[in-house]
This record gives C-alpha cells, sequence and structure tokens, in this order.
C-alpha cells in the first residue's frame, strides 16, 4: 500500500492456459451476478476463461491491500464505459484497468491516478501487420518502414499496447481515433506521445507510458494520468505475480525488453 501512497502502480499478473486449470470453478464464484452474465454471453471459450481469470485477479488484487472478501467489492461504470469501484466507506477509491490475451492477464492498479493496462500475445504469423494502417500515425508508419521485418512487427505490438493503455487510461477505450496519437519510443523504450488536436482526452493530465516485456511472448504497457505537483513524480510500476490460487509468489520490477 505504501508504494500506492507514494504515487505509485502495481502491475498484477498472472499466467494461464486455457487447458489443465483446476482452480475456473473458484474463479467463477468470486464474480458478482453481472459479471457471470456477462460471461455466459461470449461464445468463444477462451474469451470467458480469460475474462473469468481477469475479474478474478482484480478483485483478489484489491483485496491484497484492504480487509475485504474478493466476493465483496462492487463496481459500476462510468459514462463511457469504463469499469470503477462503486465509492464506499470500506475501501479507498482505488483506480484500476485490466487485460488479458492468450496465456496471461493483468490488472494495474494505483490510489488515485487514472491508469490503464494493455497485454499482447506476440503472434509470429505477421497478423499485426495486416490492421496497422488502421492505427499508425504517419510518423509510426515511416518510423516502421526504416525497420527490418523482424523489429518492425515487435515494434506494432509495442505502438498498439501503448495506444490501447493509453486509451483505456483515458476511460476512452476504441472510442478514441488511434492514428491521433503518435508514440515516440525511444532507444531504451523511453516513450514521449503527441495527441493530434481532438476533444475527447483530459487535457489537465500529464500522461506517462511505460513498456514492459512479462514474458519472452508477452508485450505489456501501462499509462497513467496525473495533474498539477503530481505530474513531475516518477511513477514506479512494481511487477505483482500471483499464482492461481491468490497467493503472491513475487514482487519486482517487470523486465525491460534488454533485461530478457
Amino acid at each position: 500500500m505504501n508504494r500506492l501512497e507514494n504515487g505509485g502502480v502495481d502491475a498484477w499478473l498472472m499466467t494461464c492456459e486455457n487447458d489443465g486449470v483446476k482452480n475456473f470453478d473458484d474463479w467463477y464464484a468470486v464474480l458478482d451476478a453481472k459479471e457471470r452474465q456477462r460471461c455466459e454471453k461470449l461464445i468463444r471459450p477462451e474469451s470467458a476463461f480469460q475474462y473469468t481469470a481477469a475479474h478474478w485477479l482484480v478483485r483478489s488484487a484489491l483485496s491484497s491491500y484492504v480487509d475485504v472478501n474478493p466476493r465483496e467489492w462492487q463496481f459500476e461504470a462510468d459514462a463511457m464505459g469504463k469499469p470503477r469501484l462503486k465509492e464506499s466507506l470500506r475501501w479507498p477509491q482505488f483506480q484500476f484497468n485490466l487485460s488479458h490475451t492468450n496465456g496471461l492477464v493483468a490488472c494495474a492498479v494505483s490510489l488515485s491516478a487514472p491508469v490503464g493496462v494493455d497485454v499482447e500475445l506476440m503472434q509470429t504469423n505477421g497478423a499485426i501487420s495486416e490492421t496497422s494502417a488502421l492505427y499508425l500515425s504517419a510518423f509510426e508508419q515511416h518510423a516502421c518502414n526504416a525497420l527490418s521485418p523482424k523489429q518492425r512487427q515487435r515494434r506494432l505490438y509495442e505502438y498498439w499496447v501503448l495506444k490501447e493503455a493509453f486509451a483505456k487510461a483515458c476511460g476512452l477505450g476504441m472510442g478514441m481515433p488511434l492514428k491521433a496519437v503518435t508514440m515516440r519510443i525511444g532507444p531504451h523504450e523511453e516513450v514521449d506521445m503527441a495527441v493530434a488536436p481532438w476533444g475527447g482526452i483530459p487535457s489537465i493530465l500529464k500522461w506517462r507510458l511505460q513498456l514492459f516485456q512479462p514474458t519472452v511472448s508477452h508485450m505489456m504497457a501501462i499509462a497513467v494520468g496525473r495533474k498539477g505537483e503530481d505530474s513531475s513524480k516518477r511513477t514506479e510500476v512494481t511487477c505483482r505475480i500471483m499464482d492461481q490460487e491468490g497467493k503472491e509468489l513475487m514482487n519486482q520490477r517487470p523486465k525491460t525488453r534488454d533485461q530478457l
């Protein structure tokens, strides 16, 4: 909790595959009626599995900070559909966001700053290149064209997770025109962002974006918005690994590309 009080962000991660999981029924039992209803509407079994795992993870993660049973957390959606905690005297008004993909679920938690997270499995079939024209700005397209095919595919995933995390932190999701945002990634994965004139992004916030590679095959980005004096604070991200029974295995700084 001290990390969050000092402006930090916890990135909770759990690796999981659809096959061989013994705890699925326990995860499902923690969800509330609305979550179960939404889960049951998902057609693909892997989507329902990832949804259940991610929503169990966020409940378990929040319960690690305060003495609240994971089943007791109550959520609602804001005007743009972004999940948030209902106000209660029983718990702080945590900010959180979750993401899931094949093999990995993630939840980012902060105490007060808007936060977004996105994780993606980096596939080698080149599928991400087929849709890149839909979300790359002109600068990003030019930067990608200067890279080798292998480097280009990796950069496309970096751009994608950064834009998704930022859109989710803003509470806009796919309502944000991704081409309006340009990400500039430095040699040590430092990220600068430029936004074309558009009225949907909170202008009072200063945004900090960071790239991580939590596994050899997954890419992750976290976006944090700060305002006023808090905007100058460095955002410390701590990676917290949870097993499938809700026990924390370890916490550490997430690995960057150069550390793998």
